[in-house]
């Protein structure tokens, strides 16, 4: 009996062994994604790759294949359809290299897509304002008066095949460069108080990595040299940049989107959840730079010199902010002087706009402060119509 008892269980044993071996059941929940973590990791894609059609993935995984749960590894290969490829797609046919040029308002007024060393670069082209050239008769007063104002840019871009991602090697997902010339002309035929007179020159370079324990890192790094139409002014200018983006939560992380209201239930199915009306998106990173004013020109607030100076900058964005049509952008910024004579180191900003069709919308501002290199200090507040055709 004891002999056959151990042999039975012998054979019990090795029924069990090899089901263990053979049974595929437990490690594919392992390496399965459930609805909820797929439509929250590609709203993290969408935030970090604007333009690249994140926002419309999970409703082209739920017509592919259905409501899950998703392996991992269709997940990670996934690639959305998108109507306007951009460099930070990191995929295959993405445009490389030069991405043709580009004109707008000034070196800043230009989309994330179009110029990543921009840290406050628009989210939507109904946000551009782009160049303007105009010519002025004035009967009365006998004078003439023209002016240009814009900027000419000139991206160079390159992205690899990879995505954001927490842990495992830091990887490069993309990098370039873009070289600018920033114009703004006013003169006057009888009146000089009402000339502007201003040139500069700028080369932006960025890199972004994914991996490590962070989200992502973004670099940046720009020089500048602000002159005259004469080049009778010289303030050449190195900047740099260093941002990070992590999560902490469903509802905590800096550089990525979070919906506020309505939170998603455990375990609702995210193809069925209301619609979010109140989301946000908290950035933070640091700023440097340093440079000369050696010729001031007209710039009576500057001393000549040079200064350097770095700090904080917060940006916190709502949209929507209550309505699909509202959001709202609040940035403050502080730089610690570490050398000159520059006083003016915060800059508030307060953006709110109303988007009252898809080509009209209502903007305003608030600006107090000033951390320019002349040194001016500024206090304004803007209203009026933002018209895209």
């Amino acid at each position: 009996m004891l002999r056959i008892r151990y042999k039975l269980n012998l054979a019990v044993l090795a029924t069990i062994a090899i089901g263990l071996v053979s049974l595929p059941a437990e490690p594919t929940k392992s390496v399965k994604w459930s609805a909820e973590k797929t439509k929250n990791y590609f709203s993290d894609l969408n935030d970090l790759n604007p333009g690249d059609g994140w926002d419309r993935a999970f409703d082209q995984l739920l017509i592919d294949q259905g409501k899950g749960p998703y392996s991992v590894e269709s997940i990670k290969s996934f690639r959305p359809i998108t109507k306007h490829p951009t460099v930070s797609a990191g995929e295959t046919g993405t445009k490389q290299g030069f991405q043709g040029i580009k004109i707008r308002s000034n070196f800043d007024d230009v989309l994330t897509s179009e110029d990543p060393t921009i840290a406050d670069a628009k989210e939507k082209k109904a946000d551009l304002t782009g160049a303007s050239f105009s010519y002025t008769r004035d009967f009365k007063a006998d004078s003439d008066s023209w002016a240009a104002n814009g900027s000419i840019l000139m991206p160079f871009a390159w992205a690899r095949s990879t995505h954001p991602h927490t842990g495992g090697p830091i990887e490069l997902q993309s990098y370039g460069f873009i070289p600018s010339i920033s114009f703004d002309r006013v003169s006057n035929s009888i009146d000089n108080s009402k000339d502007v007179d201003s040139l500069t020159f700028r080369l932006g370079a960025f890199a972004k990595t994914t991996g490590g324990p962070l989200f992502s890192q973004t670099f940046r790094g720009f020089a500048t040299y602000g002159t005259s139409f004469g080049f009778n002014k010289s303030i050449p200018t190195a900047e740099f940049e260093y941002e990070p983006a992590f999560i902490l939560n469903r509802e905590l992380g800096i550089g990525t989107v979070h919906a506020l209201l309505p939170t998603l239930g455990a375990g609702e199915d995210p193809s069925n959840a209301k619609k979010t009306f109140l989301a946000y998106r908290l950035r933070a990173y640091f700023h440097a730079e340093y440079g000369r004013i050696e010729d001031k020109g007209d710039a009576t607030a500057a001393a000549t010199g040079g200064f350097g100076r770095g700090g904080p900058v917060l940006q916190l964005r709502l949209a929507p902010f209550f309505s699909d049509k509202l959001n709202c952008t609040v940035t403050y910024e502080y730089f610690s002087r570490f050398t000159g004579l520059a006083t003016h180191n915060y800059l508030l900003k307060v953006e709110p706009s109303y988007d009252i069709s898809d080509a009209v919308s209502l903007k305003a501002s608030y600006e107090k402060g000033g951390v320019n290199p002349i040194d001016q200090q500024v206090e304004t507040f803007f209203i009026g119509l933002g018209v895209t055709l």
